[in-house]
């Protein structure tokens, strides 16, 4: 089993890579972290900070039975087409554990908006969430 994480991926109008990633070695271990100072491109997203990192979690010494990745993305801008910010948060965190026995997940959005709209803190995963003018969706 092995695990992985990155911090952001836009695609669309402007695409990049999963940025910052980290990849767990298949013998696991960890954790594997990695940092990125952020990302402004203009009219489309911005970003802080973001702190990315995976884990090995053993059933015994020396025996791999999962992955715990966790993502942290601070200062969250998203703007649309018509130059509105669709959402803002001061920091985005998900975090994943994947077990033989199933993968969970979580997400906490701090300070987070959706057109002026507050948004729940910890949404169920792909919650989708009334779009402001100028974006077709947005989904948490």
């Amino acid at each position: 089993m092995g695990g992985q994480a990155f911090g952001r991926q836009l695609t669309g109008t402007v695409t990049t890579s999963p940025t910052p990633l980290v990849v767990l070695p298949a013998t696991g271990g960890g954790p594997v972290t990695a940092t990125d100072p952020g990302i402004t491109v203009p009219g489309v997203f911005s970003s802080g900070t973001t702190v990315v990192s995976t884990q090995g979690v053993e059933s015994a010494p020396g025996d791999l039975a999962g992955a715990t990745s966790t993502a942290t993305v601070e200062n969250v801008a998203i703007v649309g087409a018509t130059g509105l910010t669709g959402f803002t948060a001061d920091s985005v965190q998900s975090t994943c554990t994947a077990t033989p026995a199933g993968i969970t997940g979580a997400t906490t959005i701090a300070n987070g908006s959706a057109g002026g709209t507050p948004v729940a803190s910890n949404p169920a995963p792909n919650t989708p969430i009334a779009p402001p003018v100028g974006f077709q969706s947005i989904t948490l």
